[in-house]
Parts: structure tokens; sequence; C-alpha cells
């Protein structure tokens, strides 16, 4: 049986049932009021992920981009300069070119006015090299440790400035070694997303 036949319930709160092309229904972590742990214990309790496997699943946010519409948050221009290539940027652009010089980080509150069903939304934004770029309070948990009720309210605010957040995370050891070595990054995130693939199935099945 397909995930022990727990396959969470629906939008509605119904029972839902797993199959080959649909389940199981999950609560996720959220973009902006999910802190590190939060994160850690839900990439290893779902995907059986620990943090190195967890930041390296991260590196796809050095693609693609965000639209207020979808979700709320708003950043056309990506995570990265780079965001159309999978490389390091996402590391880079979170922690700086030596590790020492990250960009200037602040966190924005957008109002998401008119976007029905949406509530407002915290997000951090930079300018890197003359471009907006944006992250979520995920991507900041990786590298700043984000403690739910202490340094990050439950609407999503960040009480400490990027800069002065405590920056002792279980992720941060690997974010900087990615940050700093394309090929390994490359390599590790082949076999995390391989591993969130096959999750809950057999090979052949």
């Amino acid at each position: 049986e397909l995930n022990n036949d727990d396959c969470g319930t629906d939008s509605e709160g119904n029972q839902a049932t797993c199959g080959p092309f649909g389940g199981p229904h999950r609560r996720l972590c959220h973009g902006d009021v999910s802190g590190t742990s939060t994160i850690e214990d839900f990439m290893s309790s779902n995907f059986g992920f620990d943090a190195q496997q967890t930041a390296a699943i991260m590196g796809a946010h050095s693609v693609g981009a965000m639209r207020a519409v979808n979700l709320g948050f708003e950043g056309r221009n990506g995570w990265d300069i780079t965001n159309d290539v999978l490389d390091q940027g996402y590391y880079v652009e979170l922690l700086g070119d030596d590790q020492n010089d990250p960009a200037d980080w602040q966190q924005i509150r957008l109002s998401n006015d008119g976007l029905d069903g949406i509530p407002p939304r915290f997000q951090f934004d930079a300018t890197v090299d003359g471009k907006r770029l944006t992250m979520l309070n995920s991507d900041i948990a990786m590298v700043r440790n984000l403690v739910e009720g202490e340094n990050l309210d439950s609407d999503g605010r960040v009480t400490c400035d990027f800069n002065e957040c405590d920056n002792d995370t279980p992720f941060m050891p690997f974010m900087t070694e990615y940050a700093n070595n394309l090929s390994r990054f490359l390599r590790d995130y082949r076999d995390a997303l391989n591993l969130m693939i096959d999750n809950g199935y057999r090979r052949g099945s």
C-alpha cells in the first residue's frame, strides 16, 4: 500500500486516497512561516532527507521566478541573477561571493490587495548587479536560524536583521560548499532529486 494508506485529507478535510497518479495530500512547509527546524523536520519525515540533501534540493531555486497572483510572493527576476540556468547562484546570492559579503537582504511586506484569497506576505528583497532578487523566509532559514515564536512571527515577519540573525543552521556547511563548488552541487542535486521522485515508490513498480 502506498504511504501505508495514510494519504492525508483533501482541501475539504475529507480522507484522501492515494493512487498511481495522485496523493498523498500533505501539509507543506510554507515559504514565509516555516522556520529552520520545521524545514529540517519536514524534509526528514517526508523524504528521509538529511541536512545535506535538503540544502542540495533547495538549489532548485536557482531557476524560476515568483508571481504574487500564485501564492502572494512577487519576484519576477527569481532567486538569483542567472535564473534560467541551474547553477550555484542561489547559494552565492544568499552567502556572497566569498561568504563574507552577502547581499543586503531586507524583508518587505506585500499587502496583496486585490488578490482574492491571498493574504499579505513577507519576503526578502535585495539588488544584486542591478537586478532585484527575492528570497522567501524558507530560503533565509537555510543560512539564518529562524525560530518560530522567537525571531519568526506567525505572520511571517522576521524580527532580526539578515546580517544579525544567528547563522548556525544545520544546512550552513553544505550551503557554503555548494556556493564554492558547482560540480558538487549538481551531483548532490541530481541524487536528492532522484530520491524525491522515487519517494514512496519502488523502482520498476
